[in-house]
């Protein structure tokens, strides 16, 4: 067999089960279109469509390949299920959109910066850097708050804006800098205002959480309000414009926090995480804040990671897969997610799970051959996710800021899940979350194919509404297929039945079983079952 790929597709009721199972040796196979081809069916820009009987329930799982950059559909009568490999391309049932998971994104990245130390700025003529993007729903604008330095090195820093209709061609704020330093040394900003994170409130209110240096210090957070996004102001805590302050004296952010990236939280709540240091470090492990009174008062609750610099400079997309963050890992951009809940049931905003592999290196371009730092991302309209972010030219001495964007990642393996209980079809992807969609019955399964994929194996097993053997896909015994037992497994009971079908799956087999399946057993289990029983397959039938 060329790789494994199974279509496990399973129908219950109180009543006898058929089966069905074709591993494509032969040309005998039941698909009406594609071409079979060293143990696959193969799809090439085409359908294949399979007939199925009359029944009243279907779940399933169907493990496939698309091989270039193009588009698979499923059809299961008028319920379409697509994956569209293309630039733009997302899941889709019916007119519900999802973008792709990790391990099936790539990124479009751009031979040009979109933002440089502008000459005229002198606020800002020394570097461009870390950047945070906000999409305004109510305005239809795109912020990009950013630091900007005013000479080369560790120039005193502000904070400006810049503002898009589209997301791509950005116009600097005439007002800028938004944040402004007062170069004292005794207050909490007047060094560096620099590293921001904006949200914006159900109220309206747009909150921006920056890192304000104050010297013999350190870094703090501190908090700003604005009604248009554009001009701000800022409160006073009582100290000054601290929104969180230094850990206590031990803790691992008593000597500086810093690197704020703020969410509002389903329930509502505010949620930060943000890199704490102590006075040996230059980055330490991440840390998580929470506010339950919009943004103005703070609570430490974890220390969330405990290597130093893991997470640094992250920022949280909430999606349908849970939380999905992009942090700077050395030179690099890793990710890392978190798909539980905490003891309340909400979403656990404190265990993470971070992948090693980088996702996106540096170097594409000169102006990005020394590092990229830093990303903001954002899941667009689209459904894509962008990265914005700051890199640096160690020939130019200059940070800027950057863009890419997530396409589709073709040519891998993926499972798509499908459970359908004669009224609803829900269908996932690589056990990710459901689309779902209303289907009242089903008479046959079509894929579809724009570029080049492959199904190795297949396994359907249903009940019928109809008498057993008014199907429409013959018994073993009118297959007369070399791979068949001989046994009439009609007659087949218990063991004997479950026997009769792991000896034939190297084959192509219709089977009746006496006893139902349990609405218990779960796909992973029927997925395990499958792979467990094809590699059973002598190495000539493969």
């Amino acid at each position: 067999m060329n790789s494994l790929l199974a279509l496990s597709l399973v129908l219950t009721s109180a009543h006898a089960e058929e089966v069905y199972e074709d591993a494509f040796l032969s040309d005998k196979g039941r698909w009406v279109g594609g071409t079979i081809h060293e143990g696959s069916l193969q799809l090439s820009s085409e359908s294949a469509t399979l007939a199925l009987p009359a029944s009243t329930a279907l779940v399933g799982t169907l493990v496939l390949r698309q091989r270039d950059a193009a588009a698979l559909s499923l059809r299961l009568d008028e319920a379409h299920w697509g994956a569209d490999y293309t630039e733009a391309g997302a899941l889709s049932l019916g007119d519900q959109r999802l973008h792709f998971p990790h391990g099936h994104r790539d990124w479009q990245t751009e031979a040009e910066p979109v933002l440089q130390p502008s000459a005229e700025d002198w606020w800002e003529s020394g570097s461009v850097l870390h950047c945070d993007v906000h999409y305004d729903e109510g305005s239809g604008t795109w912020f990009l708050y950013y630091t900007g330095v005013m000479s080369p090195g560790y120039g005193y820093r502000q904070l400006n804006v810049a503002t898009s209709s589209d997301g791509e061609t950005w116009t600097r704020y005439a007002g800028n800098p938004i944040i402004t330093i007062d170069y004292d040394l005794t207050t909490v900003d007047g060094i560096h205002a620099h590293m921001p994170s904006v949200i914006k409130d159900s109220e309206g209110t747009f909150h921006l959480y920056y890192s304000c240096y104050q010297n013999d210090v350190g870094n703090r957070i501190c908090h700003a309000t604005s009604e248009d996004g554009l001009a701000w102001s800022r409160p006073d805590y009582g100290t000054g414009r601290v929104a969180l302050d230094l850990g206590a004296s031990g803790d691992f952010d008593d000597a500086s926090v810093r690197e704020p990236d703020v969410s509002v939280a389903p329930d509502g709540s505010f949620q930060m995480l943000y890199v704490g240091t102590r006075s040996d470090e230059h980055y330490g492990p991440a840390g998580l804040a929470q506010s339950v009174d919009g943004g103005w008062t703070w609570t430490r609750l974890a220390q969330i990671t405990d290597v130093k610099g893991d997470l640094q400079g992250g920022s949280v997309v909430q999606s349908a897969y849970g939380l999905e963050q992009w942090y700077q890992c050395d030179d690099a951009f890793c990710f890392a997610e978190s798909t539980g809940t905490d003891s309340d049931g909400g979403v656990d905003w404190s265990r993470w799970t971070l992948h090693e592999a980088p996702v996106l290196l540096k170097n594409w371009a000169t102006w990005n051959s020394g590092y990229i730092q830093a990303p903001s991302a954002w899941l667009d309209q689209d459904s894509r996710v962008h990265l914005w972010f700051n890199a640096y030219d160690y020939d130019s001495g200059l940070e800027v800021l950057g863009h890419v964007r997530s396409v589709p990642r073709p040519d891998q393996w993926v499972e798509v899940q499908l459970a359908w209980d004669g009224a609803e079809l829900s269908v996932s992807f690589d056990g990710g979350p459901e689309l779902k969609t209303g289907l009242d019955h089903v008479s046959s399964l079509v894929l579809e194919s724009t570029g080049e994929a492959e199904i190795d194996e297949i396994r359907l097993e249903w009940t019928p509404t109809v008498e057993e053997n008014d199907t429409g896909i013959d018994t073993p015994e009118d297959t007369g297929g070399g791979e068949e037992t001989g046994e009439n497994v009609d007659d087949a009971s218990g063991d004997d039945a479950d026997s009769a079908l792991e000896e034939s799956t190297c084959g192509c087999t219709a089977t009746h079983r006496a006893a139902p399946l349990a609405w218990s057993l779960g796909l992973g289990l029927l997925v395990g079952l499958v792979r467990t029983r094809f590699s059973r397959c002598p190495p000539e039938a493969r």
